[in-house]
């Protein structure tokens, strides 16, 4: 969705600084706390996180310590993809400072909405972003504030960095993580693991 658009439709303002984070609320593995941290250290107008989870207190605490106005907590599991979309649509980039992942979706959709992503070097995410760059995010060691919110303050500052990189991970997501791709990719390792064929 186009960002004015999307921004219009949220109430957002066009020229503030907007990222955004979305997913289950686990602190710990989520790294939600750092990521706080990080953006409560940087200048950017505000941080939204959409989710719910098992830490859902504890994050509202979290918030409400955290002394920031510029946070913005939807505090609600959402199923609604266009609402969804339309939030990823509106912001300027994606945070994650995960501890530990699987392989997250969440990311992946930011991406494919064009948002450049600030992402730790967790399992998953490093394999994501193992282009850094050119896979469209700026990829920083886990637990680290300092380093998640010079990454923020770059993207911040550098609005041509920022469309380089949201070009760069709408093409990442196009070539290794659209459903085509994954689709002949299962399709090829059925194959072959019905013909035996390594």
């Amino acid at each position: 969705m186009d960002r004015r658009k999307a921004r219009s439709l949220l109430g957002l303002r066009q020229e503030a600084f907007v990222a955004i984070n979305h997913g289950r609320i686990d602190i710990r593995r989520k790294g939600l706390d750092v990521s706080l941290e990080a953006w409560a250290a940087s200048d950017g107008d505000e941080l939204v996180v959409i989710g719910s989870g098992q830490d859902h207190n504890a994050f509202a605490t979290l918030v409400a310590g955290s002394g920031s106005r510029n946070i913005r907590w939807i505090s609600n599991h959402t199923t609604d993809r266009a609402l969804v979309r339309r939030w990823l649509s509106a912001a300027d980039l994606y945070i994650t400072a995960a501890r530990i992942e699987g392989m997250p979706v969440a990311p992946l959709e930011a991406m494919a909405c064009g948002l450049p992503i600030v992402a730790t070097d967790a399992q998953g995410l490093s394999d994501i972003l193992k282009g850094g760059e050119d896979s469209g995010g700026l990829l920083v060691p886990r637990n680290d504030v300092a380093a998640i919110t010079t990454a923020i303050e770059r993207l911040r500052s550098d609005p041509d960095l920022r469309k380089r990189l949201s070009h760069a991970a709408r093409r990442r997501i196009e070539k290794t993580f659209s459903i085509t791709v994954v689709g002949a990719a299962l399709d090829e390792f059925l194959n072959r693991a019905g013909t035996g064929v390594p």
